[in-house]
């Protein structure tokens, strides 16, 4: 009987975490944790890694009159402009012209472009 009550004694340190640091013990439950930690495959949990989210694009409306002049800010080198357009502006549009704005280093940094 003095095995049993032991044991719970030992259960209820255990939860409540009643052991010095340094002990064995002490030691033993810090692996568990651990281990779970480092163990457990991520699938048990559904944790996924989240995508990138697109790179992000500006659009902002400079002008109106004869034709709007629209300047993008963000978009990667050789981006569709007229995808991101109408999506932006919720339909198809139809550009004019582009002019590329590029920066110190040489990439592109704003595209300006005139649609009808």
């Amino acid at each position: 009987m003095a095995e049993r009550r032991s044991l719970g004694a030992k259960v209820r340190s255990f939860i409540w975490w009643t052991y010095p640091r340094g002990s064995i013990e002490y030691d033993i439950m810090v692996g568990v944790i651990l281990a779970f930690i480092f163990l457990t495959p991520r699938h048990l949990f559904r944790d996924q890694p989240r995508p990138f989210p697109a790179h992000p694009v500006a659009v902002t409306l400079l002008s109106a009159q004869g034709g709007k002049v629209y300047e993008i800010l963000g978009a990667q080198e050789g981006a569709d402009l007229q995808k991101i357009l109408g999506r932006y502006l919720g339909h198809a549009v139809r550009i004019r012209q582009v002019q590329v704005l590029r920066g110190d280093s040489g990439h592109a940094v704003i595209y300006n472009v005139w649609t009808d």
